[in-house]
Formats: structure tokens, C-alpha cells, sequence
């Protein structure tokens, strides 16, 4: 991750001190690449354990009341959308 930030810079600061080029905007493009690529395994990590998270609470409160849980508020604010005229 560090890589493509490093890479990133190191490609701009050229650009900016000496203007535009073929080489310094190659160096920023590889960069600005090598960061979301280097970042993405743990966003992917971060979003599967959320959905675990979310998941095993559902779970935990099913086995407990016996019926799955509901957000109750967005129910009702729904149903009272859908009866008032428009």
C-alpha cells in the first residue's frame, strides 16, 4: 500500500517542479493503480466481517425469540408513505 503511495508522489513532485511529462505521469499512474489494488484485500476483509457481525447477531436473536428481527421503525415509516396521497 505504502508502494503505490510512495510511487504516487514520487510522480507528482516531478511533474509539479518540471512540468508534465511522459515519464513522471507513467510514475503517477502506476501509483495511483498500485493503491486501490494494494487497499482492496482489506476492504474486502473489512465488508465480509461486518456481514458475518450482522449475520451472527440475526442468528443469536432468532435462537433466542424465535422470530427473526425486523426494523421496526422503517416498517411503519414505509407503510405510512405508502397511505399518504401523493
Amino acid at each position: 500500500m505504502l508502494d503505490g503511495i510512495v510511487l504516487w508522489w514520487l510522480g507528482a513532485a516531478p511533474g509539479q517542479r518540471f512540468g508534465p511529462g511522459l515519464v513522471p505521469r507513467a510514475i503517477e499512474t502506476i501509483g495511483k493503480v498500485m493503491f486501490p489494488t494494494a487497499i482492496a484485500p482489506l476492504l474486502l476483509l473489512l465488508f465480509v466481517s461486518s456481514l458475518g457481525q450482522g449475520l451472527f447477531a440475526s442468528l443469536r436473536e432468532h435462537r433466542k425469540t424465535g422470530d427473526w428481527p425486523r426494523n421496526e421503525s422503517f416498517i411503519a415509516r414505509t407503510k405510512a408513505q405508502r397511505n399518504t396521497p401523493p
